[in-house]
């Protein structure tokens, strides 16, 4: 519940600022915090924007880091190196998040009053709003399991409560951010301290007993078990989407051959399109948190050899590009339509990279690509996802066939991208994003194209329900 209040609360936000509607709300609030008649002076004695410094350099990089670092060092010493690597992910990847949606929204900071202390980067979220909720209440949660009363565990988040209210507070104070810049990064801090959580909860159950420190009393953490099915529920929609579009398209009615995006465009155009693309969001979500614990606390067993550390990588890239796909629904729904991030994110790419650099990393992602599809070839051949994957008796006769046509549809599709991507990088030097769209343009210029393409369709539209069966069957191991 948190969470979906949290990513509704910043959609609903970035969707305001993106229409322009919440300057007036801003300002006046801004301004609550100046002198009547002397906007360059915030209310209070001269001593209280000392104070403020202190408070807001609490969230800054310097002390974040040192703090990390402490606790980091901390969880090693009692033996939860594993646990040090959560207290990482709060922070570090809450600071790339950040950076990441200041870009996209790259919003300017308040110039109503003059700014209290150096800013550098744009200003929505507030990146001290976001990495005091990821950070503190990530290590407030760790810490309060070391205690049995429960007295003192509330002492110990409402205490990381407070200071991260505090610090946002502050930014405003001090007139670097607007107000709904830090509400909107205390929404996105406390969604990646979620997360965090989860991920915590799995590597302790794992370690042993499910707690940080034994004892009967502990408070144990959220189960992952939603999200995966809340996950793989979102996934089935985006390939049901791209496979219907597709065998629309193929015979000639109203539609046209798309991939992830597309389908996603497809869905925000339907009735109450913005309220489904809203629970999307969070699916997907939801499915970022499920990869990242597949791969990292290594949930379906796959061990540390050669082929099970490339599995467990192979998840963690999934919940990457999925954690991207979100980033852009996320966008698409504040109508930033433009959809040119990927083409600058590679201009910029290519003023920093040479350009035989480049040539070498779009030859890696095609053999991958082309290794992922094969692996989706061989496991549904082999029918190796029954081994995940509770069939009902009266129901798994018809039920496997569904999967097995869904994964090697998924597979060939896959090859089809990565052969593509490879024959574009040596033969015409290119190296553009290539996709689910581009194989289907691929077989369309193939003998009997029109039926190869309601094929694989139909195949894609088949693996959409293997997604929504995972949903419904799979077992979560936690």
């Amino acid at each position: 519940m948190l969470v979906t209040l949290s990513l509704w609360l910043f959609m609903a936000i970035a969707a305001e600022i993106v229409a322009g509607e919440t300057f007036t709300l801003d300002e006046t609030l801004l301004r609550l915090m100046r002198q009547a008649g002397n906007p360059e002076h915030a209310i209070g004695p001269p001593w209280l924007e000392q104070v403020v410094h202190d408070i807001t350099a609490l969230g800054g990089n310097a002390v974040l880091t040192l703090v990390s670092i402490w606790v980091m060092v901390f969880l090693c010493l009692i033996k939860k190196a594993r646990l040090a690597m959560v207290v990482l992910l709060a922070t570090g990847g809450a600071l790339l998040a950040s950076l990441l949606l200041k870009s996209g929204f790259d919003r300017p900071r308040p110039d109503l009053v003059t700014h209290a202390t150096m800013v550098y980067t744009s200003s929505f979220p507030s990146g001290h709003s976001m990495l005091a909720a990821s950070a503190y209440l990530t290590m407030g949660a760790l810490l309060a399991q070391t205690q049995s009363r429960k007295r003192v565990k509330a002492l110990i988040m409402l205490s990381s409560v407070f200071l991260t209210l505090l610090i946002g507070i502050s930014r405003v104070y001090l007139g670097v951010h607007w107000p709904t810049d830090v509400v909107a990064g205390w929404a996105a801090g406390s969604v990646w301290a979620v997360g965090c959580s989860l991920l915590a909860r799995q590597l302790t159950r794992r370690s042993g007993g499910g707690q940080l420190i034994q004892g009967n009393s502990m408070v144990k953490l959220s189960s992952p078990v939603p999200w995966a099915k809340m996950g793989y529920a979102a996934r089935g929609l985006i390939y049901l989407t791209i496979g219907m579009l597709a065998f629309f398209s193929a015979i000639g009615w109203q539609g046209e051959k798309t991939g992830s995006k597309g389908a996603i465009l497809s869905l925000n155009t339907l009735p109450f399109g913005e309220l489904l693309l809203v629970v999307l969001v969070v699916g997907l979500f939801g499915y970022v948190i499920w990869r990242l614990i597949q791969g990292i606390t290594d949930t379906d067993n796959h061990g540390t050899s050669f082929k099970g550390l490339a599995i467990r990588s192979g998840l963690v890239i999934s919940a990457i590009s999925h954690g991207v796909l979100a980033y852009w629904a996320i966008k698409l729904l504040v109508h930033q339509r433009d959809d040119t991030s990927g083409q600058s994110a590679q201009s910029t790419m290519s003023e920093h990279i040479s350009s035989d650099s480049i040539t070498v990393l779009f030859i890696m992602i095609g053999i991958v690509v082309v290794i992922v599809g094969i692996a989706h070839l061989v496991k549904g051949f082999r029918s190796g996802f029954k081994k995940y994957i509770e069939f009902p008796a009266d129901k798994h006769t018809w039920l496997i066939p569904i999967c097995r046509f869904g994964l090697i549809s998924r597979g060939v599709v896959w090859c089809i991208i990565g052969w593509i991507i490879l024959r574009s990088t040596f033969v015409a030097g290119s190296s553009d994003n290539k996709g689910i769209n581009d194989a289907f343009e691929w077989l369309s210029t193939t003998p009997y194209g029109s039926w190869l393409i309601i094929i694989a369709s139909i195949g894609l539209f088949a693996f959409g329900i293997y997604s929504f069966i995972e949903s419904f069957y799979r077992r979560i191991e936690t």
